[in-house]
């Protein structure tokens, strides 16, 4: 079975290293640096897991957080965010917006995130066996 993991983030210095580690793990990886191409990836391809910051340029992560799991229910998401979760809620909108995302992503990891630990939790999540890789 073909292991493929998306990751949608905009820093692309970011998604080089992740991409390095993933390929050398034995993963297919794509990139995307916006919300409107990695859904684009998504509806041609078949991923395992994504990685999905919170903070796009063209739209809310929250927003492809929503499109992902409307159109994959079963898909495994990893969110990342530079902001803890339940500080500075400013309004409603913002506890909406962190409800979806509790309630949807299958784990939530603070940036700057250790790649180690990032790499772990995608094991965990694909149930892939660590000796495996």
């Amino acid at each position: 079975m073909i292991r493929r993991v998306l990751i949608i983030d905009d820093d692309e210095e970011f998604c080089e290293e992740l991409t390095d580690i993933f390929k050398s793990e034995g993963f297919e990886v794509g990139i995307a640096h916006n919300g409107a191409s990695g859904q684009s990836l998504m509806e041609r391809v078949k991923y395992q897991m994504i990685i999905l910051d919170l903070k796009l340029p063209d739209m809310r992560g929250s927003e492809v957080l929503k499109l992902i799991k409307g159109n994959e229910p079963g898909q495994k998401v990893i969110v990342l965010s530079a902001k803890p979760f339940g500080q500075d809620v400013t309004s409603e909108h913002h506890l909406d917006e962190e409800e979806l995302i509790f309630r949807s992503a299958d784990a939530i990891m603070n940036k700057p995130v250790k790649v180690e630990d990032l790499i772990e939790k995608v094991k965990e999540l694909t149930s892939v066996d660590k000796n495996d890789i």
